[in-house]
């Protein structure tokens, strides 16, 4: 979504496929930049990761970097359609 080739793994399952904060550096309009893709904000109770797991790696990573210029969170929408 971020990028114009895929960085990280993607899945369209209901079960997410990232398990731990990963970081990925790409190229947005010419500049290199350092994504993390982290794990199971989006989940149920059942998913990979619990949300209040997900919360705390969260807060995790942002302590451990010290400095973040830019949170996004990226969920897929639905499309618009004519009902």
């Amino acid at each position: 979504m971020l990028t114009e080739e895929p960085v990280a793994a993607v899945s369209n399952q209901a079960i997410g496929c990232t398990y731990k904060s990963t970081k990925y550096r790409a190229i947005i309009g010419g500049r290199e930049v350092v994504l993390y893709d982290t794990a199971g904000l989006n989940e149920s109770e059942a998913g990979t990761v619990s949300p209040q797991q997900a919360i705390h790696n969260l807060r995790s990573l942002v302590d451990d970097l010290k400095t973040v210029n830019l949170l996004v969170y990226c969920i897929r929408g639905t499309r618009f359609r004519e009902i």
